[in-house]
């Protein structure tokens, strides 16, 4: 370790600051921030529409990450009605929109995975709602 790296990691931990990974090749980690979800209706159902938004854990948006996810319509007793597995890539806001339609009073959206290249997904950070 040479001194100007020496200097960095005694001023980060001087000013209670987490330290960052600094080697080459360290994935920077990513989340999912926020979901939204809304509807509207269509001539046969609803079109359901999940917003998911993907940050690093600096707060910046993450653009051209692959999002996974299940999405799931129920009906007025709780019965799913209709489920599917898609994919979108985040937009350079960092929001990976995804839709489904159909006959359905409840819509639910599960993350499986965000991919990106020198980035890794770590669940555990999750916002959940």
């Amino acid at each position: 370790m040479n001194k100007s790296l020496y200097v960095l990691v005694a001023v980060v931990l001087l000013l209670g600051l987490s330290p960052v990974p600094i080697a080459a090749g360290d994935d920077i980690v990513m989340y999912v921030s926020h979901v939204t979800a809304t509807c509207r209706p269509t001539g046969n159902g609803l079109i359901f529409i999940g917003l998911v938004t993907i940050k690093d854990v600096d707060g910046h948006p993450v653009q051209r990450a692959k999002v996974t996810a299940q999405l799931r319509l129920y009906d007025l007793y709780g019965n799913m009605t209709l489920t599917e597995t898609t994919t979108a890539v985040t937009s350079s806001n960092g929001v990976a929109t995804f839709r489904i339609t159909g006959p359905a009073r409840w819509f639910c959206v599960t993350v499986d995975s965000v991919v990106k290249k020198g980035y890794s997904y770590d669940p555990s950070l999750n916002e959940e709602i």
